[in-house]
């Protein structure tokens, strides 16, 4: 019995029961910041998934045609013939893309599920090999 008491007339158990006593409640500017984060949060994953729909990634003979994004998707297309190579990460579900004139876009998969990514990343991987795109395979893309 010495030990239940001990543990419930400890630091805890007072400030709480003196709570209790006094009716304390907190105050509403205290519970505004966590309101705020999880409308934010909720707002951001609404638009998430209506916009998910527009989304696509079309890989075909001449073209690689994709449109991803938030609030304003937009569309991008690449031809075939300005790719010079491709490096597919080891580490990464990203895609980068070289250009004949040496300019480079990145086909950021992140946010797609690993099935689907998994998926677009071998169908750019066969598209490549058979326009004898040269294919360099990287642990990590860098960031910048």
């Amino acid at each position: 019995m010495d030990f239940y008491i001990s543990v419930f007339s400890g630091w805890p158990g007072n400030y709480i029961h003196e709570c209790y006593l006094h009716n304390e409640s907190i105050h509403l500017s205290l519970s505004l910041a966590p309101f705020g984060i999880s409308f934010v949060a909720g707002t951001i994953a609404i638009i998430a998934t209506f916009s998910k729909n527009d989304h696509y990634i079309i890989i075909d003979n001449d073209k690689i045609e994709f449109k991803f994004g938030m609030l304003k998707p937009k569309i991008q297309t690449f031809l075939w013939n300005n790719v010079k190579e491709i490096q597919l990460p080891h580490k990464q579900k990203k895609i980068k893309l070289v250009m004949k004139n040496n300019s480079s876009n990145i086909i950021n998969l992140t946010w797609i599920e690993k099935k689907k990514s998994s998926h677009i990343r071998k169908q750019f991987y066969y598209a490549a090999r058979e326009k004898n795109i040269d294919i360099i395979k990287v642990q990590y893309l860098p960031s910048k």
